[in-house]
């Protein structure tokens, strides 16, 4: 079991997490009360590397944030998006959308945006 200190501290990038499954099972559920009253990592502002990616350098864009705030998160660590819901309710989602990518590995196709659309379904999906 993790301290009262260590609840209180838990880190907030999501490349930095580990997973829900580790933590004690009379701990999960106020693990995941404290990752959903602190909410996703979203650095707003901070300048989002570019990379080349078929000829073209691109970036993380900063307006997802608006579009799928109440789940996509950008690790400052990774450069790198995750799935906050995924982290948190991973035996829920069922590999929804490409959890894996969002969950583990990290989500870097910038070229690729369709795929957060994707990630969060229709409108009777986990996500919604």
């Amino acid at each position: 079991m993790i301290s009262e200190d260590d609840l209180n501290n838990l880190p907030s990038d999501p490349s930095e997490r580990k997973s829900i499954s580790q933590y004690h099972p009379n701990q999960k559920d106020e693990i995941r009360r404290k990752y959903l009253i602190k909410g996703p990592c979203q650095p707003r502002g901070h300048d989002f590397p570019r990379r080349i990616i078929g000829n073209k350098a691109r970036r993380f864009n900063p307006d997802w944030f608006d579009q799928y705030g109440n789940w996509l998160e950008y690790s400052l660590k990774a450069y790198k998006a995750f799935c906050l819901c995924c982290y948190l309710f991973r035996d829920q989602c069922g590999g929804q959308g490409g959890s894996d990518a969002f969950l583990t590995e990290g989500f870097s196709s910038w070229n690729k945006s369709e795929r957060l659309a994707t990630h969060v379904g229709h409108i009777n999906s986990f996500h919604n």
